[in-house]
């Protein structure tokens, strides 16, 4: 059976697929596939050659995905579609290159779909390498916490982050020497601690790199600390901020401290609680997870001050009713959602679909009759998130599994919430699927 497009030509293997579809029920009718109807019944195997890369970070590789016959040659104008496996890599069809991205290892492959040539169906026929992209080497060392003076019989946690010319480098630990331990003794975490007055170099090294430290260290004024606010109250999740504060003898305030903070809680019952850092070492954040007294610790050398406080429940949850339940007239499932205010003052809700590649618009000014009324084609089969930015002007929509492999998000135009409008499909660096996206402003954060 040989199909042919409205110019005379050979279709590809996917107008076949269908043809072979439609006409399935008289199938035993028809004559077999050729050969020379459908290159894709010559194909035995796919081959990725080479079938393992290594390149790093910003480096291109050739790499071909090959159909072959049983021979071992190559089948020409076989429907090969070849794919990169994850976020690592990036590959280009056309010059057959795969660039790396990000460290890891995935995969670069292809497959064939052959027509079965007796009867309805599809075999599909894999090949598939590995590419590994290791990252680039240590280039600088980057200090997010090195104080220039610290006070005679205190500690501090110096931090520190190795990084290369392209990103950080979390897999490479930064570790810790001090050439004067007399002065300043310091762990290879980056724990200091100022033994006597003087002054301390301390070094940061990651590999290859390092970097210095000049650390002075001075008589201790502090007499005494207290903590501020004195009294807190909160409720479990709430998030409270800190602040220690040290006084010399005069009552006056020392600055360029650095306090240990701790939490415990005062009951018999679990606990559970964050202690987050701050911007500001004399601050500190606690999250309280669990209700029930608790006690927040700051300590300076010798000297300490401790607050408590009541953590009390949240209000109880209210009950939720069910109004109405629609489903698409295509009965399929549905993904995430929006609920909204247009533009136009009513209330909308934007819906995804899990394989059927739709964004759905339903008017639900009404809660008890929500009314789609329109929908958008999305080049994805599983439409995930639906984000609306703060004017209700712009909506953005990720997908994954795209028959394309091009997968990304789709800017849509929703100035006229009843009817959005598809702007523009980005899928650059996105190609394995984006689940989850945030708007801030004009920014777009994609989460694979």
């Amino acid at each position: 059976m040989q199909a042919h497009d409205a110019r005379g030509q050979r279709s590809h293997s996917y107008s076949l697929g269908l043809l072979a579809a439609a006409v399935s029920t008289v199938f035993t009718m028809a004559s077999p596939l050729a050969a020379q109807d459908n290159p894709d019944l010559l194909v035995d195997r796919v081959e990725v050659r080479p079938d393992s890369v290594v390149i790093r970070v910003g480096q291109r590789a050739h790499v071909e995905i090959l159909a072959l016959d049983a021979a071992g040659s190559v089948v020409e104008g076989a429907d090969l579609l070849g794919s990169a496996g994850g976020a690592e890599i990036g590959y280009d069809p056309v010059t057959s290159e795969v660039v790396g991205l990000v460290p890891g290892t995935t995969t670069v492959g292809g497959r064939i779909r052959r027509p079965v040539p007796e009867g309805p169906g599809f075999q599909t026929i894999r090949g598939r390498g590995t590419v590994t992209v290791l990252p680039l080497p240590v280039s600088s060392i980057e200090l997010s916490h090195a104080p220039e003076r610290m006070f005679e019989g205190t500690h501090s946690r110096l931090r520190a982050s190795a990084h290369s010319a392209e990103r950080e480098r979390q897999d490479v630990r930064v570790g810790w020497t001090s050439v004067n331990p007399e002065v300043v003794s310091i762990s290879p975490g980056g724990a200091a601690h100022a033994v006597s007055i003087g002054r301390a170099t301390l070094t940061a090294t990651a590999g290859d790199i390092s970097r210095k430290v000049e650390v002075e260290v001075a008589e201790n004024p502090i007499a005494s600390l207290l903590i501020a606010p004195r009294e807190a109250t909160a409720r479990v999740g709430d998030v409270l901020r800190l602040e220690v504060v040290a006084l010399d003898g005069q009552g006056s305030v020392v600055e360029g401290i650095d306090p240990a903070w701790t939490w415990s809680g005062l009951g018999s019952q679990p606990y559970d609680a964050l202690l987050l850092e701050s911007d500001r070492p004399s601050e500190a954040i606690i999250v309280p997870n669990e209700a029930g007294p608790y006690s927040v610790s700051a300590s300076v050398g010798s000297f300490s001050a401790s607050i408590e406080f009541e953590v009390v429940d949240r209000p109880h949850r209210r009950q939720v009713r069910r109004i109405a339940h629609s489903m698409p007239p295509t009965g399929q499932v549905t993904t995430d959602l929006w609920v909204f205010e247009g533009t136009d003052g009513r209330d909308y809700t934007y819906t995804g679909t899990f394989s059927g590649g739709l964004l759905y618009a339903w008017d639900v000014t009404d809660p008890s009759q929500p009314v789609i009324t329109d929908s958008l084609t999305i080049d994805g089969r599983r439409v995930n998130d639906v984000k609306i930015n703060h004017d209700a002007t712009l909506a953005v929509v990720t997908s994954e599994n795209a028959p394309t492999r091009r997968n990304g998000i789709t800017l849509v135009d929703i100035t006229e919430p009843a009817h959005p409008k598809k702007i523009t499909h980005f899928t650059e660096n996105l190609t394995g699927g984006i689940h989850n996206a945030w708007i801030e402003g004009d920014l777009v954060y994609a989460v694979n």
